[in-house]
C-alpha cells in the first residue's frame, strides 16, 4: 500500500511546479504576443506538455484500497486531487 509521508522537500518542490507552469504560461503569452504567427507552434509544445503529464498520471494511478492521497486530498480516478467534483463558474 502507497501511503502519503510527508517530507522536508515538499514545500520546495510544489514551489518550483509553480515556477515552472507560471514560466511556461508567460512565455506562451510573451511568445503570442510578440508574433501571433507562434501560436500553432506554442499549442503544440503546451499540449505536448499535457500529453507527457497524462501519461506519466497513468502510471501512477493509485488503486481504491492504496488510497495514500494527503490530508485534505481526495482519491479521484487513481490520481490525488484536491476535489473530484469539476469547478463551476
Amino acid at each position: 500500500m502507497r501511503t502519503w509521508e510527508p517530507s522536508s522537500k515538499d514545500a520546495s518542490a510544489i514551489a518550483t511546479f509553480r515556477w515552472f507552469a507560471n514560466a511556461l504560461e508567460n512565455e506562451a503569452l510573451e511568445l503570442y504576443m510578440t508574433d501571433r504567427r507562434h501560436f500553432a507552434h506554442i499549442e503544440s509544445v503546451l499540449r505536448r506538455t499535457l500529453k507527457e503529464m497524462a501519461d506519466t498520471q497513468q502510471k501512477s494511478r493509485l488503486t481504491e484500497e492504496e488510497d495514500g492521497c494527503p490530508d485534505g486530498w481526495v482519491l479521484c480516478d487513481g490520481i490525488c486531487k484536491p476535489s473530484c467534483d469539476p469547478i463551476e463558474s
